[in-house]
């Protein structure tokens, strides 16, 4: 069902919520940094490398005020001795009784992309989605276990950088 990528998503979620740093890295040279630790075969050393490079940004709490209030968990699985990786931004707004959450998960070696909408969703898996001012998109999700959430069917890398040069996304199901 889903396919195996190479996960930057500890690093892009940085990205989508970056902050000037001390140093004042580019969008494109930390891409590139990026790219290189990506490459690194290991799991271990990958990680490792990942949480060097968010170390050397400097990333403070307080510089990420107002880029998103995204929420980061990390823990190791039991049973493999493997990495978890979860980030996820909930719904600010004040009129939905229901918070959707945006999920970005790292697990098993592979990167899935996923919306918690919170309520049973039946078989409509139709999610029209839009990026600032670009066209609405729509597309069906793959559906959760429980029902309640949508998997992103294609290459959640590319969705999460589309995310990340974005300043503006609207995701919404149709009903």
């Amino acid at each position: 069902m889903k396919k195996k990528i190479i996960s930057l998503t500890l690093i892009i979620i940085f990205l989508f919520t970056f902050a000037v740093t001390a140093e004042t890295l580019t969008k494109e040279k930390i891409l590139i940094q990026l790219k290189k630790i990506s490459q690194i075969s290991d799991d271990k050393d990958r990680l490792l490398a990942y949480d060097t490079f968010i170390k050397n940004l400097a990333l403070q709490d307080d510089s990420l005020k107002g880029k998103g209030k995204w929420i980061s968990h990390s823990k190791t699985d039991p049973l493999t001795d493997k990495q978890i990786i979860i980030f996820k931004l909930v719904d600010e707004n004040p009129n939905i009784l229901s918070k959707k959450t945006l999920f970005i998960r790292y697990q098993n070696g592979q990167t899935q992309l996923f919306i918690s909408w919170n309520e049973y969703l039946g078989d409509n898996l139709l999610v029209k989605y839009r990026f600032d001012k670009e066209t609405v998109e729509q597309r069906n999700w793959l559906l959760s276990a429980d029902g309640t959430a949508t998997f992103y069917p294609g290459n959640p890398i590319e969705f999460i950088n589309k995310i990340m040069k974005a300043i503006q996304q609207l995701p919404t199901r149709s009903r």
